[in-house]
């Protein structure tokens, strides 16, 4: 067997073990905790990103509005 046919053998071996590991890392996350790390994670970005949007939407809303600012700075100025 030549070098170039042994080494694409070889990397063919190894992508297919790594595949299967990862599967089966996956697949045991799953069946023990009911969903895998990745998702928890991102889970947990998105309630994250909902709360900050919630208190941006609140801090925007009880702020008054740029042109009411405006208003005012050309009263006092």
């Amino acid at each position: 067997m030549d070098p170039l046919t042994s080494l694409s053998l070889a990397s063919g071996i190894i992508q297919i073990t790594d595949f299967s590991c990862k599967l089966i890392r996956n697949g045991y996350q799953l069946y023990s905790r009911g969903s895998t790390e990745e998702n928890d994670d991102i889970e947990q970005v998105t309630k994250d990103l909902r709360s900050f949007a919630l208190n941006l939407t609140t801090t925007l809303s009880s702020s008054s509005t740029p042109s009411d600012q405006l208003r005012e700075e050309e009263r006092v100025g």
